[in-house]
């Protein structure tokens, strides 16, 4: 069943990315950036996949994607909020993201092991960013355009998507070390996280035409 899963997901992904694609002309720069990220991210998926099967291990891919993932999502936050751009905040913070990653990875925990340490770190960065960005939001926008403002709805999802892969890590170290059995409930729940992740970036994309008329 998590097999037929992850391929539900792939494809899931892959959709998402042919509608940000699609959309890519006419869309503002930062969800150009955000296309390129969901790019990035299935790439990311399809060589983990064939490492898996090729090497064993594909650790090493997720460790270098968490690095894109990173410095992509800060340069996302340096075009959809304003303040940023005026001195490039987002790109340095991505980029002081990059070193963190870089250091994790040379002292602490090998690209060919796990890096939660970083990961811990970009989520409570894209949480902080997403939820600085809300602020803005707010001071910037009325209650009518906030709904239909694609910015909005992209901060709901990252912060859905860390929030509960959090929760999930949790679950995971109490599943480890007393119920072993179960840890395919982990791996199922790790799978829904994305499929509804991306299906929410997707459906951001999908409706930006619409939404574009109304916020700008």
């Amino acid at each position: 069943m998590i097999t037929l899963i992850y391929y539900v997901y792939l494809i899931l992904l892959m959709l998402t990315c042919a509608i940000s694609v699609f959309r890519f002309r006419k869309s503002e720069l930062p969800l150009q950036i955000l296309a390129v990220f969901l790019i990035v991210t299935f790439v990311t998926e399809v060589l983990a996949f064939l490492f898996a099967r090729w090497q064993g291990n594909n650790m090493p891919v997720y460790g270098v994607y968490a690095l894109l993932q990173s410095f992509l999502i800060c340069a996302y936050f340096n075009y959809s909020i304003a303040v940023f751009r005026v001195g490039n905040t987002g790109i340095k913070i991505g980029g002081l993201s990059l070193l963190v990653g870089i250091a994790n990875s040379i002292w602490l925990q090998p690209l060919n092991g796990s890096n939660i340490y970083f990961l811990y770190f970009e989520g409570i960065l894209t949480i902080a960013l997403v939820l600085f960005s809300f602020a803005r939001l707010m001071l910037e926008e009325s209650d009518q355009r906030l709904s239909s403002n694609p910015h909005f709805w992209i901060g709901i999802t990252l912060v859905f998507f860390w929030s509960l892969t959090f929760c999930n890590w949790a679950l995971y170290e109490y599943v480890f070390v007393k119920h072993n059995d179960y840890y395919w409930v982990v791996s199922l729940a790790s799978l829904f996280i994305n499929i509804i992740t991306y299906s929410g970036l997707g459906l951001v994309f999908l409706f930006y035409p619409k939404w574009q008329s109304r916020y700008e």
